[in-house]
C-alpha cells in the first residue's frame, strides 16, 4: 500500500472485489466510475490482480539446492517476523492508483479527516493505524515443509539407530513405521489440517518401505543422499502450494446509500452493516497452481472491516473471505474466543485514551490445501509496548489452538439443499469437488454471503428456449441468507 511520509497509508474508495476482477457491470455505482473515483480496470491491475515480477532461474536453482537445509532457519526467522507473509515480487502498478487516492490528515484528538480533490469528504474518522492491521500466513507457508522436515528427521534417526544395533525384524519394522501415527497426531495438533497431517509425511514412509522391500543393505551415505533428493522434491511441490502474500491495501467504505461516496448501485450493497463508515483492509495472496487447474495461478482475498465512525470506531466487525467466487461474511464473534473479548475491549479502550500506546490486530490466516480458500485461525489484538517480537511469539503460541469456532453443517443442510434444487447455487463448482465444497461451506461460521450463485457464473441461452430478458440477479440476495440467524445452541 502506498504511504505518505513513509508510514501514513493513502487509501482509495472501496471497490467491489468481484466487480473489479471480472469487470461486472451494474454492481459498482456508475456515477463514481464516470467521475473517475473508481476505475475497475486499474483497481484490478493494482489491487486485486497485480502483475508481479517473479524471480529468475538462478533464484530457483539456489532455492532447490539450499532450501531444504535452511528450513529450520527460515521457520525460526519467520516466528519473530512482522511480515509473516513472504512477498512474491514487486508491485509495478501501484502508481496507477495515485489519481484515485485519498489523503488522510491527522487531527489533535487522534482522529483523521479524509481529503480528496481539494475538499474534505469525511471527517472525524478513527485512525486506520490505531490499531494497525497485520495479516499472517505462517501456517500455510510451513505446513508441508514442517511435515517433511519431521518425517525425514525421524527416518534418518531411525536408520542411524538400526545401523548401530541388531533388532528382531518385527521390532525393526515397528521402529521404522510406528512413528507415522504419532507424527500425524503431532501435525494435526499444530496445523488442525487432517489432509496435510495424513498425506504430507507419506512420501517419506513410502521411500523407507521401498528401501526395506529391496532387501539390500543401504549404505549410510546412499540413504542420506536419497533423502536429500526427497527433501528437494518436497521443496519443488511446496513451491506450487505455498501462498505468497501482497501488502494489504486500505479503502474507505461509506454505507449510506445517499452519500456521494457510496460505491454500490441500488440493492447491491451488504445491507447488514450497522455503521456508516468503515476502513477496509484487503489482503491478497496467490498460489502458483490449483489442483484442478494446474496451469493458472489461484488468487484469494481476505478483508477486515473496521468501524471508522461512532463509539465503536477501531473495532473489527466483519471478516470477508472468498469461497469459489463467493463472498462470505464472518462476524467478529466467530473470530475471537469468548474469554478474549473482554480483554481486547479493554485494550482498545486504553488505546483510545492514551496516544502513547501501540497495538495491532493480527489475523492468522490458514489455507485449505485443496481449494486454497482462506481458513481463519484467529484474530488477536497485540499490545506492542514490550516490542513486536515478544508479542508475535506469544500470539503464535496462542494460535496453535484454532480460535475460529465452526458451525454444525447439519443445522443448515436442508435449507441449502432446497436452494440448490430451486436456484442451482453451487452448479459452477466442479462435480467431483462439490460434496466436499458444500461441507466446507456449511461448516465455516459465516452469517451472510454475496454472489451466492458464483460471481463467474455465465447465463447461457439455449437455441430452443423462449426469448427472455437478461437475468440480472443482485450480488446481495436476502432470500439466500439462510445462515443469518445464529446457529442453534
Amino acid at each position: 500500500m502506498a504511504t505518505e511520509n513513509g508510514n501514513r497509508p493513502r487509501p482509495v474508495l472501496y471497490c467491489d472485489h468481484w466487480a473489479s476482477v471480472l469487470g461486472l457491470q451494474g454492481v459498482v455505482r456508475s456515477a463514481l466510475v464516470e467521475g473517475g473515483w473508481i476505475d475497475l480496470a486499474i483497481f484490478r491491475a493494482a489491487v486485486d490482480r497485480p502483475e508481479m515480477r517473479l524471480p529468475g532461474w538462478r533464484y530457483y536453482i539456489l532455492a532447490l539446492l539450499a532450501g531444504p537445509v535452511l528450513i529450520p532457519y527460515r521457520i525460526a526467522q519467520r516466528l519473530a517476523s512482522k511480515l509473516a507473509a513472504p512477498l512474491s515480487g514487486e508491485v509495478e502498478t501501484d502508481r496507477l492508483l495515485d489519481p484515485h487516492r485519498l489523503e488522510l490528515v491527522s487531527r489533535a484528538d487522534g482522529r483523521v479527516d479524509v481529503h480528496a480533490r481539494g475538499a474534505c469528504v469525511a471527517s472525524g474518522l478513527a485512525d486506520p493505524q490505531r490499531p494497525d492491521m497485520v495479516f499472517s500466513l505462517v501456517y500455510p507457508t510451513y505446513k508441508i515443509l514442517t511435515a517433511a522436515f519431521f518425517a525425514i528427521l525421524l527416518a534418518l534417526g531411525t536408520q542411524y539407530i538400526l545401523g548401530h544395533t541388531t533388532l528382531d525384524p518385527d521390532v525393526e519394522s515397528w521402529l521404522r513405521f510406528g512413528s507415522y501415527p504419532l507424527l500425524v497426531a503431532l501435525l494435526f495438533l499444530i496445523f488442525r489440517d487432517a489432509i496435510t497431517a495424513f498425506t504430507a509425511p507419506i512420501p517419506v514412509y513410502v521411500v523407507v518401505w521401498g528401501l526395506k522391500l529391496s532387501g539390500h543393505a543401504v549404505r549410510p551415505e546412499t540413504f542420506v543422499t536419497i533423502f536429500i533428493c526427497l527433501a528437494i522434491a518436497y521443496f519443488v511441490v511446496d513451491g506450487f502450494l505455498v501462498p505468497r502474500g501482497l501488502p494489504p491495501s486500505l479503502s474507505l467504505y461509506d454505507a449510506d446509500p445517499k452519500s456521494p461516496l457510496h460505491p454500490y448501485e441500488p440493492d447491491q450493497a451488504p445491507y447488514w452493516l450497522e455503521g456508516r463508515q468503515y476502513w477496509v483492509w484487503r489482503f491478497m495472496y496467490v498460489t502458483a497452481a490449483e489442483l484442478n487447474k494446474v496451469w493458472e495461478r489461484d488468487w484469494e482475498r481476505v478483508e477486515m472491516w473496521v468501524r471508522a465512525d461512532g463509539p465503536h470506531a477501531g473495532e473489527v466487525e466483519w471478516l470477508v473471505c472468498d469461497f469459489h467466487y463467493r463472498e462470505l461474511w464472518l462476524p467478529f464473534s466467530a473470530l475471537v474466543a469468548p474469554s478474549r473479548v473482554g480483554r481486547q475491549a479493554r485494550r482498545l479502550a486504553a488505546l483510545r485514551s492514551d496516544p502513547a500506546r501501540r497495538a495491532a490486530w493480527m489475523l492468522e490466516v490458514d489455507m485449505n490445501i485443496v481449494f486454497h480458500s482462506p481458513e481463519i485461525r484467529g484474530l488477536f489484538l497485540l499490545p506492542l509496548e514490550e516490542g513486536w517480537r515478544r508479542a508475535r511469539v506469544r500470539q503464535l503460541i496462542s494460535s496453535l489452538r484454532s480460535r475460529t469456532r465452526r458451525d454444525n453443517p447439519h443445522h443448515y443442510r436442508d435449507r441449502l439443499r432446497a436452494m440448490i434444487l430451486a436456484h442451482a447455487v453451487v452448479e459452477d463448482i466442479p462435480e467431483h469437488f462439490r460434496g466436499y465444497a458444500i461441507r466446507q461451506l456449511l461448516s465455516l461460521p459465516w452469517r451472510y454471503w454475496r454472489y451466492a450463485r458464483g460471481a463467474n457464473t455465465a447465463a447461457r441461452p439455449f437455441l430452443y428456449s423462449a426469448a427472455r430478458g437478461p437475468l440480472r440477479p443482485r450480488a446481495t440476495e436476502p432470500e439466500f441468507q439462510f445462515k443469518a440467524e445464529p446457529p442453534p445452541a
